[in-house]
């Protein structure tokens, strides 16, 4: 019995040794396209810019980097639970966020644009968009900010 707690004891520090060399790193590679998603040449592999900034920050702390796939919706909260060690993917900076989760210096700005058809012309500014209907990413900063505006219709997408 002390021989096989022993065991047991060495395989649990060994696997504790294994998971403190990695990185692991949470991001919604579904509709993720250019910065995390699956390589068209092979789906296991992750590929995109974020993988590279991961791969990147993961050798400069000298450990190896572990994609961990998650819904957007469920990144803040996997992060708060401990199943990965950071976020990256394009989290915006919000004040709730701010409250619950430490923020790095942004390595990347978005802005926020309306797109309308070409022979359309009534929507010039945010405002125009009051009575009429938007579609945007869900839990996201436009989602915020269309629905700040007021009598705008919101068609939220995943």
């Amino acid at each position: 019995m002390k021989r096989l707690l022993t065991i047991f004891i060495l395989l649990f520090a060994t696997a504790e040794a294994a998971t403190a060399q990695q990185l692991v790193w949470a991001a919604d590679a579904e509709g993720g396209a250019p910065y995390v998603l699956p390589d068209p040449q092979n789906p296991a592999k992750m590929i995109g810019f974020e993988v590279d900034f991961a791969d990147e920050l993961a050798r400069r702390i000298g450990r190896k980097a572990r994609f961990q796939q998650n819904q957007w919706d469920g990144l803040v909260p996997g992060l708060e639970r401990g199943e990965y060690d950071v976020v990256i993917n394009g989290l915006e900076i919000t004040a709730d966020r701010a409250e619950k989760i430490n923020f790095s210096t942004p390595y990347f700005y978005s802005t926020l644009t309306l797109t309308e058809r070409i022979d359309e012309t009534r929507i010039i500014k945010p405002e125009d968009l009051n009575g009429k209907v938007a579609g945007t990413l869900k839990v996201s900063t436009a989602e915020r900010y269309l629905r700040s505006l007021g009598s705008v219709k919101i068609l939220s997408y995943d």
